[in-house]
């Protein structure tokens, strides 16, 4: 049987996520502001997707 995830799970899941990337990063490269993952963020759901003809 499949499970499948409920849309707050998923999120839950992504959020975390970027959460441990950023945690990572800093680790690696320093500490650069949250406001350096903000802007990412907003840049990523700015996208437009366009479908491939």
């Amino acid at each position: 049987m499949v499970h499948t995830l409920l849309p707050g799970e998923r999120v839950a899941r992504t959020l975390i996520a970027a959460a441990q990337g950023f945690i990572v990063q800093m680790a690696m490269f320093g500490d650069s502001g949250p406001e350096t993952m903000g802007d990412g963020l907003r840049g990523l759901m700015a996208m437009d997707v366009q479908k491939i003809s």
